[in-house]
């Protein structure tokens, strides 16, 4: 599958929400291609050789006219994928070849991980429309949890890279764990 990347210091997993505001020549081309093309978009954390090895696959859900007369748009995370080639085109907007990955596992929040829970319901009752976006049943799934976790944490790209180049939460729940205090 080829997509057009949107590079970005700004992390989205699967299941997470983004808004975006597109004023460069290269992204709107790139929602023009993404609405086209109905396959959406990848968004990849930038490293220092380039787009990250890891991205996320975007789909667009609301588009909107922002005050300054910019392009809104708003953005969801549908699955991982593994970058395998890019191409950069001659208005700066890359091309990726990807091949999907799996969705981590689904599993239970464990007792001792519960504040992880509770202080992320915390977060979404000060953001009442980002609240709508989630199911509960969601936030009892650590490993949607870790993910929303890694989007909002201030943590190095470097970090959370290695995080998300797993197979599941777990190297994410260690992160966590020396952030919040938490013991197993």
């Amino acid at each position: 599958m080829q997509l057009p990347l949107f590079v970005l210091n700004q992390c989205l997993l699967p299941g997470g929400y983004l808004q975006l505001r597109i004023f460069e020549p290269r992204y709107q081309r790139l929602v023009s291609i993404a609405t086209s093309n109905q396959q959406g978009f990848g968004v990849c954390l930038p490293t220092p050789s380039g787009p990250a090895a890891i991205g996320t696959l975007a789909e667009i859900i609301d588009f909107e006219t922002l005050e300054d007369g910019l392009l809104g748009i708003t953005i969801f995370g549908k699955q991982r994928f593994n970058l395998k080639q890019t191409t950069r085109e001659s208005d700066g907007l890359q091309l990726g070849t990807v091949a999907l990955l799996p969705q981590w596992p689904s599993l239970p929040v464990k007792p001792s991980e519960r504040i992880l829970q509770t202080y992320f319901s915390q977060i979404l009752q000060q953001y009442p429309l980002q609240h709508q976006a989630y199911e509960e049943a969601q936030l009892d799934d650590i490993g949607f949890l870790c993910q929303r976790w890694l989007e909002m944490l201030p943590i190095e790209n470097d970090k959370k890279l290695q995080c998300i180049h797993q197979s599941d939460h777990r190297l994410t729940m260690k992160l966590l764990h020396s952030i919040f205090k938490i013991t197993p």
